[in-house]
């Protein structure tokens, strides 16, 4: 049962790093120890996204807001703070 859900894991984990669209995890295959790795990987898959798309943004020459400004948000969200 636990190789199942390391598996499952290191899928997503994998997925998340090399694919272009990243196969979803399904948190309800996972046993419930395993299922708040599970989201803590979903938020890093988002994370991740979203500095692609930053990222992207920026080679464009169409980013709005500052690059310090976007690392401060995501700091701040990635500690569960308010930022103001």
């Amino acid at each position: 049962m636990e190789n199942r859900n390391c598996e499952q894991l290191f899928e997503y984990l994998r997925s998340i790093l090399y694919d272009t669209k990243v196969q979803p995890l399904d948190l309800e295959k996972l046993d419930e120890p395993y299922q708040k790795l599970g989201i803590g990987l979903q938020y890093l898959d988002k994370m991740i996204q979203e500095m692609k798309a930053y990222s992207a943004a920026l080679l464009r020459g169409s980013v709005a807001m500052s690059s310090a400004l976007y690392f401060r948000t995501a700091r701040c969200r990635l500690q569960r703070i308010s930022c103001r």
